[in-house]
């Protein structure tokens, strides 16, 4: 597993220097989420469709990550979509990034080559669609994923019990308090379901755990489209 960079952390969190509550929201989150193996999840090169991209965290460290990759992040979020628009341009990136407005359960296919993309990546999004929601997104990236491409998936899990309290306790405060994150509540989407929907669309699974030394019990989950 290689680390991921302080310094690329540093520089996406310094692009947002007109934002004091962005800055610091960007710093808990690099802090908190398990971005390095997220990223070692991705293939080199070639496109990668985040979806529920946010303020573009994940989307501008996988493009300083791999300068041949081209990154398309898509939130319902207009607002954080044109802050992260605005922070590409800083970091010289707007020619690999691109942010555009998605819609409740559809993707933005026509914003990738020939409407498929080498990776599809999601990063703690489906916990807060509800569970037919949550597994209508994951047929929809693993329909729109290339033959060789990857859907990369990070949840959260059911266990241990005590970071799931935890994590509902955090996400009520986001979600219902201080609005950082768009939903309504916390709903888990229990990873046996997760891997039979992508398994179901064709795409040969595998989850790790990353939750090793952290109070959240995140969850990895790669699949992968057969060249055939």
């Amino acid at each position: 597993m290689r680390a991921l960079r302080s310094d690329a952390v540093r520089q996406v969190v310094r692009a947002f220097s007109d934002s004091r509550p962005d800055q610091l929201h960007l710093l808990l989150r690099a802090a908190t989420c398990p971005v390095a193996p997220i990223l070692g999840a991705l293939p080199p090169g070639g496109t990668v469709l985040d979806v529920g991209c946010g303020h573009g965290l994940v989307s501008l460290l996988a493009a300083l990550d791999d300068p041949g990759r081209q990154v398309v992040g898509t939130d319902l979020d207009t607002d954080k979509l044109e802050r992260a628009r605005q922070a590409a341009d800083r970091l010289g990136l707007s020619d690999r990034v691109r942010f555009v407005e998605g819609h409740d359960g559809s993707l933005p296919l026509d914003a990738l080559p020939d409407d498929q993309a080498g990776a599809m990546l999601c990063v703690d999004v489906l916990y807060l669609l509800g569970i037919d929601r949550a597994e209508a997104l994951l047929r929809a990236m693993a329909d729109a994923v290339r033959p060789g491409g990857v859907v990369v998936v990070k949840e959260m899990s059911l266990h241990p019990a005590w970071k799931r309290r935890l994590l509902e306790t955090q996400e009520f405060v986001a979600t219902r308090v201080v609005g950082w994150t768009e939903g309504e509540r916390v709903v888990l989407v229990p990873p046996g379901r997760m891997v039979d929907v992508l398994a179901g669309a064709g795409l040969q699974v595998r989850t790790e755990r990353l939750d090793r030394r952290s109070p959240h019990p995140h969850l990895l989950v790669v699949a992968t489209r057969p060249e055939t």
